[in-house]
């Protein structure tokens, strides 16, 4: 649903709201002030003398050593990664202040706030049942199997508080406790009880409680291990309002909370904790599903390091070679991608109870690059390397490698790449869809003839968003919605500029950004009149989605 906020709210918040108290409750410590003006080490950078600095007059920061800036609004969208929307509805939750929703033929305010209720009393009862496992956990006659498994993978006290660990009983005690409550339909909805028959009952049952949290801390849904016989061993609450398992890592919240600069991305919930048990509290675990692109988008949006660390057996290399995929199809040279495996019949948990934290760091340091594991694949790395391969069997690799190759967007890493790969195959490799891409080169060629009179393209993103600058009413253009999601991987500022006009920031992020931006804007000014922008504009975002639809396709030929 397009929620939209009232202009007039967003300034009315901004005016009301204390940035200074703000960034208090968030922990961070000013060291000193002088008039209006407070100083704090940054968060957003590492550093010894304090360099941040808070204007409470003016509610605006300003970092002296990062040169991050802005309100109080940018600071949570930055600091705790949230979208436009989140960061307004936070801010007003902690000013006190109700979110006023601009009422249009795309939305409804009265059912807006209904809906938001809804979700409100959704995570009431979830963060209430965490606390009933917890409690069950540590009194219930029943919980022996569970605590005596507890003991066994040597959980300590405080990392059992850190993830609010619980247990779920035998019978239908989640649905005695809070039927009356909260009512059946809420219980059903959030995943805490089913229903067959006529008949409701409780979801999980005998089974070890893991809360999963979303970024802003509060529970919205649990994993469960079964201590039986049950099948699935496994069991996470069902997609619902408060819950996509396929957008979601468990322990993100808790890694967050340390500011990592890396993030280690285990298979399992007990991997997790058993990481951050031994000091490595920025490990985080994909939810029973394969990684795939969201979870992509989040690591490059919360760190600048990954570790993919994967069980060392066959369901374990599987798994990291879809990352790889993953990876390639959505690549960007500002992360550092590294592939760790652990020895054959271990995982992080036991390797760690073994080897210690030391023997984890060494395996850590040992993490091979993207280029290095795609060579493991082809059989081409060091340890395997040949001399004498036929010519079928250097082909077969050559097609094989620019399979891989073509996932990968055009750039300097991916030519030098193909010419490592080259060097070492002996062999030229013809990257997968390169036909496609000489017709879109004709295409655009094509589209672009009128314009030769005109100042030579900037970068395309460039140009487009001097486009939208230009013809404000082209950003809420409801044609290019199918578009919006390959335009958040692909043009990430032109997706920005979009979503926060649709949002309804208009009037302070909007402008904010535009100013960031005049330089790129400038760069790209052009001398074709509007209906000639219009035909560009919307050729280069049909372009744009055929060649996402055509790298997807060609990913899911690599899928087991």
């Amino acid at each position: 649903m397009n929620r939209r906020i009232e202009n007039s709210f967003i300034n009315e918040l901004l005016e009301q709201g204390d940035l200074h108290a703000l960034l208090v409750s968030k922990g961070i410590e000013f060291k000193k002030h002088s008039g209006n003006d407070f100083f704090a080490n940054c968060p957003f950078h590492n550093e010894k003398t304090p360099s941040f600095a808070v204007h409470r007059n003016e509610q605006y920061y300003y970092c002296f050593g990062c040169h991050k800036s802005g309100n109080a609004l940018r600071f949570l969208m930055d600091y705790e990664n949230l979208s436009f929307v989140e960061a307004v509805e936070s801010y007003a939750e902690f000013v006190g202040l109700p979110v006023r929703y601009e009422q249009n033929s795309y939305f409804n305010p009265e059912k807006s706030q209904e809906e938001k209720a809804k979700i409100e009393r959704g995570l009431d009862l979830l963060r209430d049942a965490a606390i009933f496992f917890q409690e069950q956990l540590f009194s219930s006659p029943n919980a022996e199997a569970a605590r005596n498994y507890i003991n066994s993978r040597k959980l300590n006290r405080t990392s059992l508080d850190n993830f609010a660990i619980g247990y779920s009983s035998f019978g239908n005690l989640i649905l005695e406790r809070f039927a009356d409550k909260y009512g059946r339909n809420l219980l059903q909805e959030v995943g805490l009880i089913r229903e067959k028959d006529g008949d409701f009952y409780d979801y999980f049952r005998d089974r070890i409680i893991f809360p999963i949290h979303n970024r802003r801390g509060q529970i919205i849904a649990f994993g469960a291990r079964a201590l039986g016989k049950q099948e699935p061993k496994y069991l996470n609450s069902p997609d619902s309002n408060w819950f996509h398992k396929g957008s979601e890592f468990y322990g993100l919240f808790q890694a967050k909370q340390n500011r990592a600069k890396s993030l280690i991305v285990c298979e399992g919930y007990m991997d997790c904790i058993k990481l951050a048990q031994y000091g490595f509290t920025n490990a985080v675990a994909a939810l029973g599903t394969a990684f795939g692109e969201k979870h992509c988008e989040i690591l490059k949006k919360n760190c600048e390091q990954v570790y993919f660390c994967f069980d060392g057996d066959t369901a374990g290399l599987n798994a990291a070679k879809k990352a790889l995929q993953i990876v390639f199809s959505n690549f960007e040279e500002k992360i550092d991608w590294r592939f760790v495996f652990m020895p054959d019949g271990e995982d992080p948990d036991s390797l760690l109870d073994k080897n210690g934290r030391d023997g984890f760091l060494r395996l850590l340091d040992a993490g091979i690059s993207p280029s290095q594991f795609l060579e493991k694949l082809l059989g081409i790395d060091e340890k395997n390397r040949k001399t004498n391969r036929s010519v079928e069997e250097t082909n077969r690799l050559a097609l094989e490698a620019g399979n891989w190759l073509s996932l990968l967007p055009n750039s300097n890493y991916r030519n030098l790449l193909q010419q490592q790969l080259q060097n070492q195959l002996a062999s030229a490799i013809a990257l997968d869809g390169s036909n496609y891409q000489n017709t879109a080169k004709r295409q655009q060629r094509n589209s672009y003839s009128y314009s030769r009179t005109s100042n030579p393209p900037a970068k395309r993103e460039h140009r487009l968003l001097a486009m939208l600058a230009n013809h404000p009413n082209w950003r809420t253009n409801q044609e290019i919605s199918p578009t919006l999601a390959d335009l958040a991987v692909k043009m990430p500022h032109l997706n920005e500029l979009i979503y926060l006009a649709r949002s309804g920031a208009d009037s302070v992020l909007l402008q904010e950004k535009l100013q960031e931006w005049q330089i790129f804007i400038r760069a790209a000014k052009n001398q074709l009149d509007e209906q000639q922008q219009q035909n560009e504009f919307t050729t280069a975002l049909q372009t744009l989605q055929e060649k996402c639809r055509n790298t997807r396709e060609r990913l899911e030929k690599f899928k087991a």
